[in-house]
């Protein structure tokens, strides 16, 4: 018994030794580590930088010394890089890639390149690059009614331009890029558009303009304007289109030929005060997309017939009138009139003193 409990004792040394040994070698092994290949990047990301960079970033890899980039324009590295870049040392990451086009997809894949081993295997990303904005800002000098030039830095290049709305599209010509403008006409008045500059299918510029009021012939008129005095000289059947903005009057003005007096700009109303019309010599009278306060107003009406005759067609659309203190419209004459058209208007504040809101008092209106 003594024998074999001797016997299990060696034994229990001669492993424990054994195990020892091995525990050295695989010491040995782990810090002697030699391999043949560099291992590759590991925590690459891609973030787009400035619309069309791609900025990359990785963990440094004890075993490489440089690494190199190649980028794809398509999402399974087939066919040829577009880009290639090599020799980038860990000091100069995170890299960015210049160069790309806008709106388009990418694919880009990093490897390890050490000294005396081969290269590691690649890791990749995906990543789209945003559309460019190379537009510059339109030119108002340069912009009509019906017409707009638009602007990029000269030589870069483009295929077409297209406007929205009407879908109106326009080839770029050589001579345009080498100028970086081009005119585009056949525009809506008083639009809003939004223009694409593409090159083939990407988008290198997006920019919005609204085409100016088409006058049609009408006289413009800015609140630095006498409106009264182009009233007064207005010939038969002008037309003045007045710009937003404030026109104080605080009086009356006397109207012997027919004209239109329009609001250049619907959605911005220019705002005249304080004035009150006074018809004679059987004039007409079109107001339209105007706003009238009557605040300071002699007559203290907004229109008034001031003799007995036949007058051309009274139209009162689309304004707002308000702060009159008698009434809108008052005919104490024996005037007849071709017609008479309310429409549109916002009519508010009108107290109506000692006379009727619209009076006809002695007059009459065909239709």
């Amino acid at each position: 018994m003594k024998k074999n409990k001797l016997y299990i004792g060696i034994f229990f040394l001669m492993t424990l030794i054994g195990f020892s040994g091995c525990k050295d070698d695989m010491m040995d092994e782990i810090t002697k580590l030699e391999v043949d290949r560099a291992f590759s990047p590991v925590g690459l990301t891609a973030v787009v930088v400035n619309k069309t960079g791609v900025r990359l970033s990785w963990a440094n890899i004890p075993n490489a010394k440089t690494y190199t980039v190649e980028v794809f324009e398509n999402a399974d590295f087939s066919g040829t890089a577009f880009k290639i870049v090599k020799d980038i040392t860990f000091l100069q990451v995170p890299y960015t890639i210049t160069g790309l086009s806008g709106d388009t997809q990418y694919s880009i894949r990093v490897k390890s390149v050490g000294e005396g081993v081969d290269d590691s295997k690649y890791v990749s990303a995906s990543i789209k690059t945003d559309a460019e904005q190379i537009f510059e800002t339109v030119n108002t000098a340069k912009l009509t009614s019906n017409s707009v030039v638009l602007n990029w830095p000269a030589g870069q290049t483009a295929t077409t331009i297209i406007l929205t709305p009407g879908n109106i599209t326009k080839n770029v010509t050589p001579t345009e890029i080498a100028a970086g403008e081009a005119t585009i006409t056949g525009l809506t008045g008083e639009t809003l558009y939004t223009a694409k500059l593409l090159n083939g299918t990407k988008v290198r510029g997006t920019i919005t303009f609204t085409t100016l009021l088409d006058l049609g012939g009408a006289k413009p008129v800015y609140p630095t304007d006498n409106l009264v005095t182009l009233l007064n000289n207005a010939a038969a059947g002008d037309v003045f289109a007045l710009f937003p903005g404030t026109y104080t009057i605080n009086a009356d003005i006397t109207l012997t030929k027919s004209i239109s007096i329009k609001g250049a700009k619907p959605s911005d109303k220019p705002k005249i005060i304080g004035a009150a019309f006074k018809i004679k010599g059987g004039a007409g009278l079109e107001l339209k997309d105007l706003s009238l306060d009557g605040t300071g107003s002699i007559a203290n009406q907004t229109i008034v017939y001031d003799e007995d005759n036949t007058f051309g067609a009274l139209s009162v659309r689309d304004n707002e009138i308000k702060n009159y203190g008698k009434g809108m419209l008052y005919i104490n004459f024996k005037a007849l009139l071709e017609s008479a058209t309310f429409s549109g208007n916002n009519i508010h504040d009108i107290v109506c003193s000692g006379t009727g809101f619209i009076d006809f008092r002695a007059g009459f209106a065909k239709t």
